[in-house]
């Protein structure tokens, strides 16, 4: 059986796990969610009927059932803010934090991988240790520190970008830099620490007499070798940029899955925060498979049995 079958096999498993998580992590929160959404002075009645909407006034076995067979459907309920199909809203949500995310990568791929295999090539030198040390403050740098900072000087005093809804690809340029800093300072050091193993290999030393070419040494050969813990890092970081904009999504007001996220919970809506969690889990899986099976692409010893 190939990797790809072993890797969906697990996943599986996983994944009805996170739907199980997610009902029983909401609904053993403490406080009545329907306290919560209406508040101390709403009436009888209207707690009545929106306990009855949200299927809150059955037993917790019948719930769990009855959220099951909704979720397999595709039907992840209605948003009680905009009476609008939660999958609908969230489905119009995601091109727009897959866009930031996706070009955020991007971003740190340009900047970390090559600058990490030029301070492995030209190990403890003046640009190494620079190297490291400006990736070592941009790691430091949290995004509700950097975001505002950029707002400032490149939107109020230089009045180059703008901030705001998608308003073209100059809104897109500073909440995708602010995600990819330290990403990049990250990506940057794991590239040079995997690069430092493989140009100790002899096929190297070998590649070296040879007088092949720059980009066929260090690139082709050596980059292709130590790109298996750079392809976790990748994956990971890929998931956590689809799935943790949260504060880079409000900072700039992007209308992405993070933003609704947070307008959901500041909303008390309920069954919205119910689908993004999920959402936001199942997409952090499927990444996570992704990466796997880019594992097999770059290192064909992995890719059938094991």
């Amino acid at each position: 059986m190939n990797i790809f079958f072993k890797r969906l096999f697990t996943l599986l498993p996983v994944a009805f796990g996170v739907l199980t998580l997610t009902f029983f992590l909401l609904h053993f929160i403490p406080g009545d969610p329907v306290d919560i959404m209406l508040g101390d002075y709403a009436s009888p009645s209207d707690r009545h009927a929106l306990r009855s909407e949200l299927g809150l006034d059955q037993p917790l076995l019948q719930q769990y059932l009855h959220y099951l067979k909704k979720t397999f459907s595709g039907d992840l309920g209605r948003s009680l803010q905009s009476q609008k199909p939660v999958f609908s809203e969230i489905k119009n949500r995601l091109p727009a934090t897959l866009q930031l995310g996706l070009f955020a990568l991007l971003i740190a791929t340009s900047v970390g991988l090559p600058l990490g295999v030029f301070a492995a090539i030209k190990k403890n030198s003046h640009f190494d240790r620079s190297v490291l040390f400006a990736g070592l403050i941009a790691f430091s740098l949290p995004a509700m520190w950097s975001g505002p900072l950029l707002i400032w000087i490149f939107s109020m005093q230089l009045d180059l970008l703008p901030v705001g809804d998608q308003d073209g690809f100059l809104s897109l340029i500073l909440p995708a830099v602010t995600l990819s800093i330290g990403i990049s300072a990250l990506l940057l050091r794991m590239t040079r620490t995997s690069m430092l193993d493989v140009l100790k290999e002899d096929y190297i030393v070998v590649a070296q007499a040879k007088g092949l070419s720059f980009f066929k040494i260090y690139f082709s050969h050596a980059l292709s070798n130590a790109v298996v813990p750079i392809l976790t890092l990748l994956g990971l970081m890929l998931g956590a940029l689809l799935t943790g904009t949260v504060i880079v999504e409000t900072i700039f007001d992007w209308p992405g899955l993070g933003l609704l996220l947070f307008q959901s919970i500041q909303n008390r809506d309920y069954p919205m925060v119910q689908g993004c969690v999920l959402f936001i889990s199942f997409i952090y899986l499927l990444t996570n498979f992704c990466t796997d099976l880019a594992y097999a692409y770059f290192q064909p010893k992995i890719r059938w049995d094991s």
